[in-house]
């Protein structure tokens, strides 16, 4: 699949492609962590390995190599974790977006065919450009009263508004 957006939500992650192809794929990331003194929590250890499948691993940053943990496991998780050591536990790679972590792992490149080289700065994409924006300064109010297509403003109910992009995207899909 041709990918040209991806998303997290509820557990999976959600990838768009061509002619508004979708695919969703279950997805747990996994973030590091090390200890200071590992025996110290070795109770915290012990139910974190029962619950989560946690294993010992080589945590290597471009500073050390240290022992360490990995678990597949929420950010909630790793806040307890923090707390639990007192705040001395090193986590790492929680802070990394979820679909990126994925694309990563699985060496695939969005807005790239398989084979592609994801450093390439230019791309034989046909892709096209259409230009959105808000009428209303986003401060105000969380209502909107006009939307921008294409320099085009068109106003009404947010109904009206709602149509009005999605026969402006329609009309630009490409077959």
């Amino acid at each position: 699949m041709w990918i040209l957006d991806a998303s997290f939500e509820g557990g999976c992650l959600r990838f768009w492609g061509r002619g508004g192809e979708s695919r969703r794929v279950s997805y747990t990331p996994s973030f590091l962590f090390t200890l200071d003194d590992p025996h110290l929590h070795r109770d915290m250890l012990d139910a974190l390995e029962e619950r989560y499948g946690l294993s010992s691993c080589l945590v290597r940053t471009v500073f050390s190599e240290e022992e360490g943990y990995s678990i597949a496991a929420s950010r909630k998780v790793a806040e307890l974790i923090e707390e639990q050591s007192g705040y001395s536990a090193k986590i790492y790679n929680l802070d990394l977006r979820p679909e990126q972590r994925y694309l990563a792992e699985y060496g695939i490149t969005a807005c790239a065919v398989p084979g592609d080289d994801r450093f390439a700065t230019s791309f034989d994409r046909t892709l096209v450009v259409m230009e959105v924006g808000v009428s209303d300064p986003p401060y105000r109010s969380r209502r909107i009263s006009g939307i921008v297509l294409d320099g085009k403003h068109v106003s009404g109910s947010e109904e009206e508004m709602v149509t009005a992009l999605a026969g402006c995207v329609d009309d630009r899909i490409p077959i």
